[in-house]
């Protein structure tokens, strides 16, 4: 007999409070038996994010960091805890998404048994964003002009051509990402030495390939996810070119 899901939310957040509080909103779509949050807060969004601590308290468990401990950091901090809690799946999320009608686990009933990460069809970068989707599935499942992302994400839902797609090269984009405990304990923790954000992603998928496991998403799901603009332009791509060439270092190449 299959153990049922218990999911836990996994997010760190870093700066752009109203982004938080609209993904914390979301969530009451998407019930789960867990949120995990870690705060990677400065002193001047303090006042912000002590008022959406205390709308959420009473279901969220909160974190507070003193340093900055990025995107790869903060994930394994609040993962550690959602682990020790007995909770079996992990949604690793960044708080720039917003989630549709039982999105974690949607994704979960159509993840193979040995998928370690299972994304989904999101409105922004990576393998599978819909506008990558669209040309990979003849146009299947296109996204109509101006279609309100819940409305597309609930036409995907009532599809009966649901598949989930194999990623053998490259990595599923980390803002939105299914794990079960299992994968995590057999692969480890996220890389966290790439630096604040950026190249963990990869890391993670071509470790999880090296073990045997599966990486990949799910057609059924659709999200938004707006990059959130806790760095300036500029400091994404220095960020970004940082974590690529790291990860080229630590593997002798792009993956």
């Amino acid at each position: 007999m299959a153990v049922k899901p218990s999911i836990a939310v996994c997010v760190a957040s870093w700066g752009q409070p109203a982004l938080t509080r609209r993904f914390l909103q979301s969530l009451s779509r998407s019930p789960t038996a867990g949120v995990y949050w870690l705060q990677n807060e400065s002193a001047k969004d303090r006042v912000e994010f002590d008022q959406i601590e205390t709308g959420f308290r009473d279901w969220v468990h909160v974190y507070r960091s003193p340093e900055n401990l990025g995107a790869a950091g903060g994930k394994n901090y609040v993962a550690e805890k959602a682990i020790a809690d007995g909770h079996n799946w992990l949604a690793l999320c960044d708080t720039d998404i917003v989630v549709g009608t039982d999105t974690f686990t949607r994704i979960i009933d159509q993840a193979p048994v040995d998928a370690a990460v299972s994304g989904c069809i999101t409105s922004r970068g990576g393998m599978q964003s819909w506008e990558r989707v669209n040309a990979r599935h003849d146009g299947l499942l296109a996204r109509r002009p101006e279609e309100p992302i819940g409305v597309y994400d609930e036409r995907l839902r009532q599809r009966d051509d649901k598949r989930w797609e194999r990623l053998k090269a490259k990595a599923v984009a980390f803002s939105l990402v299914m794990i079960p405990v299992d994968a995590w304990n057999d692969i480890g923790p996220l890389d966290d030495t790439f630096g604040v954000a950026f190249g963990e992603d990869n890391d993670w998928c071509h470790r999880a390939r090296l073990a045997g496991w599966k990486v990949g998403y799910t057609t059924e799901v659709a999200v938004r996810h707006d990059h959130g603009g806790s760095t300036t332009k500029a400091q994404n791509r220095e960020l970004r070119a940082g974590s690529a060439a790291a990860v080229r270092r630590k593997w002798g190449g792009d993956v």
